[in-house]
């Protein structure tokens, strides 16, 4: 025997870290989502790209909530546009090159979501954040807590796009049909 179990687990592990570190969480799952949101990975590294990296962290976010692999495994936290991730940053900077991996996803859901313009994703990814971590938060409880980050955003624009997900069933999440995954 070359090793025992325990040097068996120890290497999956490293493995695991080594393929997080060199190739991103989805890095390739990544490159085919910016193609299937008909960003253009160039652009989304320029300065002039904000409004395009803008849209990919509020389309992963919003995946992460639906509980589309590999994008749940990024980590927000509460930004000044609302969720932003670090780790999808360094992703998205170094895409360049890499093949993608289709990832199964409701297109409709994805598409609806993601051709509203900047300030619809940036009050939604905040909506769907503060409801993840206070699920019994009252209408007007989440409208406060969304005020505290966005003082500009009005009651109205908040029913509007609340009520919007709600429908949808994204903030209960009866959205999600089905398991998502990476296609082989």
């Amino acid at each position: 025997m070359l090793f025992d179990q325990g040097e068996r687990y120890i290497n999956l592990y490293a493995y695991f870290v080594y393929s997080i570190l060199v190739f991103g969480l989805g890095k390739r799952e990544l490159a085919w989502l910016a193609d299937f949101l008909g960003l253009d990975i160039e652009d989304i590294t320029r300065e002039s790209g904000f409004k395009n990296r803008l849209l990919l962290q509020k389309t992963v976010h919003f995946l992460k909530h639906t509980g589309v692999e590999p994008f749940k495994e990024y980590k927000f936290n509460r930004y000044l546009h609302g969720p932003y991730s670090p780790d999808l940053a360094n992703d998205y900077y170094n895409l360049e090159g890499v093949k993608f991996r289709p990832v199964e996803i409701d297109e409709p859901l994805v598409l609806w979501y993601s051709n509203h313009n900047e300030e619809w994703l940036e009050v939604a990814s905040s909506i769907i954040s503060f409801n993840r971590t206070n699920p019994d938060l009252t209408k007007t409880q989440l409208y406060d807590s969304l005020r505290m980050s966005k003082p500009w955003v009005g009651l109205r624009q908040f029913l509007e796009i609340r009520d919007e997900l709600d429908e949808k069933g994204v903030l209960s999440g009866t959205h999600t049909y089905r398991l998502y995954h990476s296609i082989p």
